[in-house]
């Protein structure tokens, strides 16, 4: 039963703390923040007891009850009372239908790109409140440690509640320079469901589904529907047609060389392919682009050996060229590794190991260049390594089989 609380809360989160939002004002985002939690106190309090009809309608019911009795001990405090019909009028207001959930979401992810909120504090606050993630979450998918995200996140809330006082959507120019960071943010809230970094999931699909549906929504406005946008659902219709094929029927991880492709969804590649073509008019070539054409190469090819593993390369020098993103750099070298030796591989690492992402990805990789050069003390001790940097539970079954069959 917890678990399934826990998916109902991760799901809700979201969702809740936009409408609320949108509902009450960003100066109040600290009780909402608050309603919601104690919303999920309360589930995991009583529905063991009875489970209701309509979760996501309780938890909704919950966290505005909650509120509007924390707003009206906070009125009287400031002695500006909340008026008793004002009161019921928002308790009785229906329940918002999707299209409203969908709007406010698409709302809050502008405003949390406020243009007088510094980029980086726009990502998390997105993060935050449109992903639902921690700031361990945060700090992985922005690459920075959890107490500098702990502070950046006070102070970004601080100019959320100055800047956001009006939750209605600015003119059209006003939103324009947002877009960099929202497609970001939607990219970050896909990878993290693509990979979940906590836990006993390898993939959290109705994250990745929902960051789809937002970028799809985006689309739907003549001045959004831009080629970086069509080149990001491109990328992630990609990397969704694989969903089903990454674990096999023991929930135990395959690698992509293992993947059973005629299992994966080509209908979703062809969404894919149809996306990147709608992304390539115009001669702006973004991040987006270059990621979903890799995407696109292994998603066609018709076997793991098969695979442009050379075009790839050439993707990732691009990327490289414009970013020294530690990501790229490590999976530039797992594709050279595909058409060039162990050895030479493994002497591309240590070239590089100050600028590769110190985490389990990066040795679970060197482990496998040893294992394939007869050095199994080493293979060993890197995959331990790997071992102590993952919380995934899958992910630790996974390593943990490799030291066995050593």
């Amino acid at each position: 039963m917890e678990y399934k609380i826990d998916f109902v809360f991760k799901k809700e989160y979201t969702r809740l703390i936009a409408i609320l939002v949108k509902k009450f004002g960003s100066q109040h985002i600290d009780l909402i923040e608050d309603a919601v939690q104690e919303a999920f106190f309360k589930a995991v309090k009583l529905w063991p007891i009875k489970k209701p009809g309509n979760p996501s309608g309780w938890i909704m019911l919950v966290a505005r009850n909650h509120l509007l009795d924390q707003l009206k001990k906070t009125s009287k405090k400031l002695g500006n009372e909340v008026s008793e019909a004002d009161a019921n009028q928002m308790a009785t207001d229906e329940m918002p239908g999707e299209s409203e959930i969908v709007d406010s979401q698409l709302r809050m992810i502008f405003a949390c790109c406020h243009p007088e909120i510094r980029q980086v504090d726009q990502l998390i606050l997105s993060l935050k409140f449109l992903c639902g993630f921690g700031n361990e979450q945060i700090s992985r998918a922005l690459l920075k440690k959890t107490d500098a995200v702990a502070k950046a996140l006070t102070r970004a809330k601080q100019k959320f509640r100055e800047k956001v006082s009006d939750f209605s959507v600015p003119g059209i120019e006003a939103l324009k320079p947002r877009l960099a960071n929202v497609l970001k943010v939607v990219y970050l809230q896909f990878n993290e469901g693509y990979k979940v970094s906590h836990g006993d999931q390898l993939i959290n699909k109705d994250l990745c589904w929902d960051a789809i549906k937002l970028a799809e929504l985006i689309t739907t406005h003549k001045h959004f529907n831009t080629p970086e946008t069509n080149a990001l659902l491109a990328l992630m219709y990609f990397q969704a047609s694989r969903f089903h094929t990454r674990l096999d029927n023991n929930n135990r991880l395959l690698t992509l060389e293992q993947q059973p492709r005629s299992q994966w969804n080509h209908k979703l590649i062809l969404q894919g392919n149809i996306y990147l073509g709608r992304a390539s008019v115009g001669n702006k070539l973004s991040t987006y682009h270059l990621e979903a054409a890799i995407a696109g190469y292994h998603a066609t090819a018709k076997s793991f050996r098969e695979t442009n593993w050379e075009a790839i390369v050439d993707l990732y020098d691009l990327l490289l060229a414009d970013s020294r993103n530690p990501v790229y750099l490590l999976n530039r070298i797992i594709a050279f590794s595909q058409i060039h030796s162990p050895a030479e591989a493994l002497k591309m690492v240590k070239t590089n190991e100050k600028h590769l992402p110190d985490n389990h990805i990066t040795k679970v990789f060197v482990g496998g260049l040893y294992e394939k050069l007869n050095h199994p003390e080493l293979a060993r001790h890197a995959y331990h390594r790997a071992l102590e940097q993952t919380q995934n539970q899958l992910e630790k079954q996974f390593i943990t089989n490799k030291l066995e069959s050593l």
